[in-house]
């Protein structure tokens, strides 16, 4: 019964990520990548488990657990949690770039992309999860989709980067997303909610949040898709055709001179 539950919690997740790639963009090569960031995102579990894994055996050593048990949680929450995952998935995305090099992406393109490595990794902590045996956890989960949030923010900055060439649209696209998850994983330890009853808001606020960030997400790739600039290509990415056109017109000169 729970496992199905489990499923079922994962079909707005899906849903949006077939809506992205089915009708944002009709490039066939592109939707492979669509289909390759979706797997990446869901392979991301396993260098987050060695990223997190390190960062919390490091924690462990430095005994900050029994100095200061929130202390403790705070960076656990943040650096172990937080900070591997979206690092990992960061990671993803720029290697599933370098490795399609003659793919024609647009700023949207690298929105979408992000979003889609967030929900392969939504997917799988999502089975993850099921294992706790907690419906509730599970019901928020699927409705928020806060990793498919935060892959739209992290897209939106990335792809901004990229267009612009401005690194500190890099660093907010992880910075931003790293914060609001930490702070989200933070708010829900029984350190924090134990200094006062009142804190409970902040989990169901954030909770809430990820809801609205993922309808601004839906709204704005609907709308961008009718906008030049998220839907020119980058610079940088052309066509396998332009690439190979572009090499027959220096071989041509070459032959000329």
């Amino acid at each position: 019964m729970l496992l199905l539950i489990s499923f079922a919690c994962m079909v707005p997740s899906i849903i949006l990520f077939f809506w992205m790639r089915n009708r944002i963009n009709q490039d066939s090569m592109n939707r492979q990548l669509y289909n390759k960031a979706l797997l990446r995102g869901i392979l991301c579990v396993f260098p987050v488990l060695l990223a997190s894994g390190l960062t919390y055996i490091t924690l462990r050593l430095a005994k900050i657990e029994e100095a200061n048990a929130l202390l403790y949680q705070f960076l656990y929450k943040f650096l172990v949690l937080a900070f591997a995952e979206e690092m990992v998935k960061g990671l993803m995305l720029e290697g599933l770039l370098k490795k399609n090099k003659a793919a024609s992406l647009s700023w949207l393109d690298i929105i979408c992309l992000m979003t889609a490595i967030g929900i392969g990794f939504q997917i799988i902590e999502s089975l993850a999860y099921t294992f706790d045996g907690n419906i509730g956890v599970l019901v928020v989960r699927g409705i928020t989709l806060g990793h498919a949030g935060y892959g739209f923010i992290m897209g939106y900055f990335f792809g901004k980067g990229m267009k612009y060439g401005k690194k500190s649209d890099y660093a907010l696209g992880f910075l931003i997303p790293w914060f609001l998850h930490g702070l989200y994983d933070f708010s829900l330890s029984e350190e924090l909610l134990s200094i006062n009853d009142n804190f409970v808001f902040l989990p169901v606020s954030l909770a809430f949040m990820d809801l609205v960030v993922i309808i601004v997400c839906i709204v704005f790739v609907y709308r961008s898709r009718k906008k030049e600039v998220y839907t020119e290509k980058m610079p940088a990415a052309i066509s396998a055709e332009e690439a190979a056109a572009e090499e027959e017109d220096k071989i041509a000169e070459k032959e000329e001179s």
